[in-house]
């Protein structure tokens, strides 16, 4: 479960690559996938980071 984001994260860049290598015309709401495994990978190391700073207090 501590990697699950980034599985997540992975999961979401391999089906935008698959979709986007596969089809010539591929939809355009599939190329959201690649901001939202962006985020989901900043906002696990932001509070990452919170929770690591909060533990050595």
């Amino acid at each position: 479960m501590k990697y699950s984001a980034y599985i997540i994260a992975g999961l979401l860049f391999v089906l935008w690559g698959v979709v986007v290598y596969g089809f010539n015309n591929p939809p355009l709401i599939i190329h959201l996938l690649i901001p939202i495994a962006g985020i989901i990978i900043l906002l696990r190391i932001f509070f990452n980071k919170r929770i690591s700073k909060r533990l050595k207090d």
